[in-house]
């Protein structure tokens, strides 16, 4: 049994967690949010996922109220179209990756449908359609199979790009994030502009590009063959890096729709190409093959 005192003591202690419990209560219904994308309070219920689900990422999460339910809802429109109809679906196949679901993962790519037979087996995959998509390999006497990169859907990459790029900053280097000012790309997430945000596919790096989430998130990451990286180049450079399987290469500038940044990349490939394709006139090689470039901005 015990005293007096003993009894005093537990009474303390246990009105004192009364008054805890109220005092945080009284907190979290004060706690509202801004969203980092439309800049509304919300309260939200859904989670983002920093890197999509559907790309086998389980960890890499921004917390709840961050996005708002609505931007969620958004960003899910051009996501699929974004990974399961272009080159991140088939590399996400090919390796095996699952669905959100957690189903065997499936794509189509113009006339090329693709699906994965076994989760367990990486590499066999079910192709149809793909005819008109072989190359034949004399030197090895063999049919190669050249996949597309997209169907016509860049600018839901391009979105897809934007979004890693700001979410990840925001989570993982919040200095960075607070240096810049993010207004075209959140307007452009918003879909109340609509001129076309370029990119290019390129392994080459030029410069130095640093790490954007913590090593420990990283190592998840690494696991499914994912890198992010940022290159800070002027006031109106911001360059998002987005690795995927190690072969699959995006660089985007989350700043603006500017692209006078490609030029160094078109000196050293020549062949480059922005996407989407028709902003190619706008970083293109005059007849004395210097180059020609307009950076454009909403």
């Amino acid at each position: 049994m015990r005293n007096k005192g003993q009894q005093r003591k537990l009474k303390r202690s246990r009105r004192k967690t009364k008054k805890n419990k109220r005092v945080n209560l009284v907190i979290k219904e004060l706690k509202v949010v801004s969203c980092i994308i439309c800049d509304v309070e919300n309260d939200s219920k859904s989670i983002e996922h920093i890197v999509s689900e559907s790309l086998g990422n389980k960890k890499y999460l921004m917390n709840k109220d961050e996005v708002c339910d609505k931007c969620n809802s958004r960003f899910s429109k051009f996501e699929d179209k974004a990974i399961s109809n272009t080159i991140l679906g088939f590399a996400r196949t090919v390796n095996g990756i699952t669905t959100k679901k957690g189903k065997i993962s499936s794509g189509k790519i113009k006339e090329l449908i693709f699906k994965g037979q076994n989760a367990t087996t990486p590499g066999l995959i079910e192709i149809k359609g793909g005819k008109n998509f072989l190359r034949y390999n004399k030197k090895n006497k063999s049919f190669e199979l050249v996949v597309p990169s997209f169907d016509k859907n860049e600018i839901s990459l391009s979105k897809l790009l934007l979004k890693m790029g700001i979410e990840s900053l925001f989570k993982s280097k919040n200095h960075v994030y607070m240096d810049y000012d993010f207004d075209n790309l959140k307007k452009y997430l918003q879909n109340k502009t609509n001129d076309d945000w370029g990119f290019i596919m390129t392994q080459e790096k030029i410069g130095k590009f640093y790490d954007i989430p913590t090593k420990t998130m990283q190592k998840h990451l690494n696991k499914l063959g994912i890198t992010m990286e940022y290159q800070n180049k002027d006031a109106n450079t911001l360059l998002f890096r987005f690795r995927y399987m190690r072969s699959h290469v995006f660089i985007i500038n989350l700043l603006s729709r500017d692209l006078n940044w490609t030029i160094e990349y078109k000196k050293i490939i020549p062949n480059l190409e922005v996407q989407p394709v028709h902003l190619n006139k706008k970083v293109g090689l005059t007849k004395d093959n210097n180059l020609n470039v307009a950076g454009v901005e909403a």
